[in-house]
């Protein structure tokens, strides 16, 4: 039976809210768009396809365009349904005068990558955003519905740029979780935290841990002989900041590694991005057992009070990181422990259990 591609109408609302149901987790529902313009791919009289784009200026008269939603009906993947209506908005957007077309993929959707890392589309680093859009890069985020998309890398076709550098991504994702807890601090009063050197020395302390897990996972992506960068989760950074400055709590976004090359599969690297989790688990939950006996220690009250804030913080790091492998919150190791390993998974997440239970 042919499928047809035509543009979205209005009277396919329903539909495709539809099709996007049977797609898209329920948690993203709310946020995904589902009027026009766009294309929907039909079967006889029943939409088994959908992809919805938005388009809005640039600096110095452009115009941008972003694919804002893309699904296939289960019974209709792999007979290029989804190829042909990405190729539709894009010659549309084209057409439209959109000189630089952007797409949010979360980082593990290897299917959707490929789509794009095809057609011309490459990941942007957020040194790459903020060179190219400056102060304006929180509209384009707003218009390409990337503010809080946890875990989703920031594609664009049609941008010259410098290359990334993912030395600096890491950095940027240390140092940035770093001096968001210093404002929850902050927040909360802790007066002893309040000077200018203890909240550098804070800053530091955070990026260490997180520079702990990240040299956990790139050793053990050198071990098992894969290149691999890492990108920064600059989208999770809206939510963190909300999170230190409304709850006074602390939301950990520290990117993750990925493999290097555009095009990747994530079944075929799966026992790899296994163990890279496991690399970059296992030193922060040593670390903190580490502090917990450090604690018991009897030292002085000074440093017993950074043993405790470096457990705090190595904790919520290592708790999301290993507990939850389910959406939203699947960009975090733990999903790729659960992918390839239920059992490593339960294990790890007893022992972080345990950790958290400790005196």
């Amino acid at each position: 039976m042919t499928i047809v591609i035509r543009a979205l109408q209005m009277t396919d609302l329903r539909s495709l809210r539809h099709l996007f149901r049977r797609s898209f987790n329920w948690i993203k529902l709310p946020f995904l768009p589902t009027y026009p313009p766009g294309f929907v791919a039909v079967k006889e009289t029943q939409i088994c396809g959908g992809v919805v784009v938005s388009m809005f200026p640039l600096a110095r008269g452009k115009r941008g365009g972003a694919i804002l939603s893309l699904a296939t009906a289960p019974e209709v993947r792999g007979q290029g349904v989804g190829q042909r209506l990405v190729e539709a908005a894009l010659d549309f957007l084209q057409n439209e005068g959109c000189s630089q077309i952007f797409t949010c993929v979360e980082g593990h959707n290897t299917s959707s990558s490929q789509q794009f890392a095809t057609r011309g589309f490459r990941v942007l680093s957020l040194g790459q955003q903020l060179r190219a859009y400056g102060w304006r890069l929180p509209y384009i985020w707003y218009k390409t519905s990337h503010l809080a998309d946890l875990g989703h890398l920031f594609w664009c076709r049609g941008l010259d740029c410098l290359p990334a550098r993912p030395g600096t991504a890491w950095l940027t994702s240390a140092f940035g979780n770093g001096l968001v807890v210093a404002l929850m601090l902050w927040r909360r009063g802790e007066t002893d935290f309040l000077s200018w050197s203890a909240l550098a020395f804070v800053v530091l302390m955070v990026a260490g841990i997180i520079g702990l897990r990240e040299a956990g996972m790139a050793g053990v992506a050198h071990w098992r002989g894969i290149t691999t960068r890492h990108y920064a989760w600059e989208s999770g950074s809206a939510i963190s900041l909300l999170v230190a400055l409304a709850l006074r709590g602390f939301f950990p976004v520290p990117g993750n590694r990925y493999p290097s090359q555009p095009l990747w599969r994530y079944r075929e690297m799966r026992s790899h991005l296994g163990w890279m989790a496991l690399g970059g688990i296992v030193p922060v939950l040593l670390l903190v057992y580490g502090c917990s006996l450090g604690m018991h220690m009897n030292w002085l009250e000074p440093a017993t009070d950074w043993l405790q804030l470096a457990n705090s913080i190595a904790l919520v790091l290592v708790g999301w990181d290993a507990l939850l492998p389910f959406y939203p919150f699947n960009c975090f190791n733990s999903h790729r422990l659960w992918q390839w390993h239920p059992g490593i998974w339960a294990s790890i997440a007893l022992l972080c259990l345990i950790g958290i239970g400790l005196p």
